[in-house]
């Protein structure tokens, strides 16, 4: 236990050192401007690691929809890479992930085996249909016809991964909070990505807030499967 824990947190030490390089590489051009695209395809798996560990460490059953969700996510990260070739493969590949996510989270909140409180869903549709017209909509408005279904399949694909694990969080307690505040990160960044793609603005903040919503999501499923006696983290 003492060894795989030791190995778990060598790996979120990897993830965190591996995400300041590829931000790093975003910042200038030339040699570092490599390091971006050589670190990216490693940011997932490297976390699908500290995760297996990590739960491993924790005494916590694995929910093999969180490390399908992280291979879409690998995917994804890879085909856009080239985005002007491979959009869509990118694409397809990040939606894939979103629905192994959203899939995880509806087992736990059937596991659960309690009512979901009106008292989230009403004020948290309000909270995303409020966001979808005032940050979304102008840009699926200004995308391209042939970008436009698949942009609006992904959203409402995505904003039903957020909305489950705002559910998950409401039944299933408090300790799910990570993975919920990972999902708002999520979308934020596909926000600020699309802002990137079809309003040719500057991809400042999509990393930056990409990389701490997948770290975030696969944390939170640990934190939340936690046995109540464990400890993780000690030696």
């Amino acid at each position: 236990m003492r060894g795989m824990t030791i190995i778990a947190i060598l790996f979120w030490l990897l993830y965190l050192a591996l995400s300041a390089a590829n931000i790093a590489g975003l910042r200038r051009e030339g040699d570092v401007s490599r390091l971006h695209r050589r670190t990216k395809p490693l940011l997932c798996p490297v976390l699908l690691a500290a995760y297996l560990c990590t739960a491993s460490a924790a005494g916590v059953s694995v929910i093999w929809l969180i490390p399908a969700g992280l291979l879409g996510g690998f995917l994804g990260d890879t085909f856009l890479l080239n985005a002007e070739r491979y959009f869509l493969p990118g694409l397809s590949s990040f939606l894939l992930g979103h629905l192994c996510y959203t899939a995880a989270f509806l087992m736990q909140i059937a596991a659960a085996g309690t009512g979901i409180p009106v008292s989230v869903i009403l004020p948290g549709l309000a909270g995303y249909i409020l966001y979808i017209l005032l940050a979304a909509r102008p840009v699926l408005r200004a995308a391209k016809r042939e970008l436009r279904i698949g942009c609006s399949v992904y959203m409402a694909v995505i904003f039903l991964m957020s909305f489950s694990s705002l559910l998950m969080t409401a039944v299933c307690g408090m300790r799910f909070l990570p993975t919920f505040l990972g999902s708002l990160f999520f979308i934020i960044s596909d926000t600020l990505l699309s802002c990137q793609i079809v309003l040719g603005r500057s991809g400042r903040g999509v990393m930056e807030t990409y990389l701490p919503a997948q770290a975030l999501i696969a944390l939170g499923m640990i934190l939340g499967n936690l046995p109540p006696t464990a400890i993780f983290w000690a030696f």
